[in-house]
Order: C-alpha cells, then sequence, then structure tokens
C-alpha cells in the first residue's frame, strides 16, 4: 500500500489490487498503529469489486463430478449412503475451492489401497472430510473406533464416568450446534459402533458405546466398514489393527470346513 501511495498520482495509469480485505486491513493496522485499516483502505482504493463467494452447493457438485473420476461405489447401498455423506458432511466442510482440493487429494491418496482392501468409499470420504475440515472430530473419531473395537473383542470395558468425559470431548471439538439438525446427528450415529441418538432432555445429542448387536458387527465386517473392528483402522493407517485375522485366514477356514472336519 505504501508503493501504492507513492506513484499513485503517475497520468493513465490504473492500478488492479488483489486482495483478502479483512486480513490487509489487520496488516495495515498492525503496521501503521492505526485503528482502523478498512478507513485506510477506502482512502486509496476507488473501486472495490467483491470477489464472489462460491455457492455451497456448487463445490458439493464440483466434488462429487471429480470423485466420480476417482472412485465409484460398489453397490447401491453404498452409493446412497456416499450421496448422503456429501450433502451433509460436505456441506459443512466443503466452504472453499480449497477445501475441495483437500478433500480429492487425501481420496486420491488413500482409495487406491482401500480399493483393493475392498473398504467403504463412503465412509472414507466421509472421515476425510471431517479430517480436512475438523482435525480434532477426526483425531476423536480414530480413538473412538480403538476402543470400540477393544470392547467388540471383550478385551475392554467402559465405565459410565469414561463414557461421560468422552461425550464431553466429542462435544468441545465441534462449535455449537454442530450437531443440532436431527438428520445430521443421525448420519453421524450412523458411520461409527454404538454410537446412538439421546433424544433424552438432557442435551447430550449422543449415547456412546452402545452395545453392539452381533449381526450389525457381522454386517460391519462383512463390508469392511468403518464400524467394523476388524477393519477400521484401515482408514487411519492403510493396515489393520494388531488383533485382526486376515480375511486369507478366514478363506482357509472356510475352505477347510468345506473340506472336513480333519
Amino acid at each position: 500500500m505504501r508503493l501504492v501511495r507513492s506513484v499513485i498520482d503517475l497520468p493513465n495509469v490504473i492500478y488492479l489490487l488483489c486482495y483478502d480485505s479483512d486480513t490487509l486491513a489487520h496488516s495495515i493496522e498492525q503496521a501503521a498503529s492505526i485503528k482502523s485499516g478498512h478507513v485506510y483502505l477506502e482512502k486509496i482504493v476507488q473501486l472495490t469489486v467483491m470477489v464472489p463467494k462460491p455457492e455451497p452447493l456448487q463445490l458439493r457438485q464440483w466434488f462429487a463430478e471429480e470423485l466420480h473420476l476417482i472412485a465409484s461405489a460398489k453397490d447401491e447401498d453404498e452409493l446412497s449412503r456416499l450421496k448422503l455423506v456429501i450433502d451433509y458432511e460436505g456441506g459443512r466442510q466443503l466452504r472453499t475451492p480449497r477445501s475441495v482440493v483437500r478433500a480429492l487429494d487425501a481420496i486420491r491418496f488413500f482409495w487406491p489401497p482401500l480399493r483393493e482392501a475392498k473398504a467403504d468409499l463412503a465412509d472414507l470420504v466421509w472421515l476425510q472430510l471431517i479430517k480436512d475440515g475438523n482435525p480434532a472430530l477426526y483425531r476423536w473419531i480414530e480413538e473412538y473406533c480403538g476402543t470400540a473395537a477393544a470392547l467388540s473383542l471383550g478385551t475392554a470395558r467402559v465405565e459410565d464416568a469414561e463414557k461421560a468425559r468422552e461425550l464431553t470431548t466429542l462435544l468441545v471439538t465441534v462449535a455449537d450446534g454442530h450437531f443440532d439438525e436431527l438428520m445430521y446427528r443421525h448420519i453421524f450415529a450412523e458411520q461409527l459402533p454404538g454410537v446412538e441418538l439421546d433424544y433424552s432432555q438432557n442435551a447430550n445429542k449422543f449415547k456412546i458405546f452402545d452395545h453392539v448387536s452381533d449381526r450389525d458387527r457381522d454386517e460391519a465386517i462383512r463390508k469392511r466398514r468403518l464400524a467394523s473392528p476388524d477393519h477400521y483402522r484401515l482408514y487411519f493407517a492403510l493396515a489393520g489393527p494388531s488383533h485382526a485375522l486376515t480375511q486369507d485366514n478366514f478363506t482357509s477356514m472356510w475352505a477347510a470346513a468345506e473340506a472336513g472336519a480333519d
């Protein structure tokens, strides 16, 4: 701005300045020790054209179109869940073109090995959107999945006091009102094992580390979902948890059982 001021009166010259007004105004306040950087800018800049912000729907459509070039859902159930993830989680996390690019880059990196492992695309997209938009929430999910897997194996217990602490930690990772929308809260709970909506009057939003039925657990394992105790770590580390049997182990066991008791 000092350079512009020093040469601003040159004849037949128009200057085009591209800047973030809040950032530049703050810098002017700090450098020039003045009260309002915006007032300073008004004295220098004769015409301001505000760059329009991208519409949230446009960002989600752009993300969905690019994602289609990277990966595809295995079946209609996965595709349906993927659309919900893009609409609801994408609507919260995809706020700028940069956030779209970052999420797509993450999926380009993680999807090839997870595709080989037959992981769930909707779960991966959900997790990557959260990772880029809210790293603290991502870390909470990672820790929660590990504890839930230990509970599934019967190697751990979670007392009520610890549940309360973990729930408080979850709510602290997000802004006030983040989980107010019922449909969004339902989709969030559906992604994780043992997370249920809390309809009571104490405004806890969720019940966590709830009982998971054998049917739901087996379904998550079969589909290699994030909620699977045998596969959740694929989504964080591209490797299975140390306790998990591999698919080859299962296949060999079934083949042996069909061959005979010996």
